[in-house]
């Protein structure tokens, strides 16, 4: 790794962004959800589009298995 490589900010994602993310994967996937999701998938989901999300961008929480 060279200096320029350690000077470098982490890269980050706009909040919109993750939300467009979000609606697509949630658009891909719902034939697949419809089907039946386990309830902890969903609470992941559920947890995910809280507003309270919003300063954890970049570290999650961890769910809860």
């Amino acid at each position: 790794m060279s200096d320029e490589d350690q000077r470098r900010p982490a890269p980050t994602l706009d909040l919109d962004i993750m939300r467009a993310i979000g609606r697509e994967l949630r658009r891909m996937y719902a034939d697949i959800i419809a089907e039946g999701v386990p309830e902890r998938f969903a609470e992941i989901l559920r947890r995910l589009d809280e507003p309270g999300n919003e300063g954890s961008k970049n570290h999650p929480t961890r769910p809860t298995i």
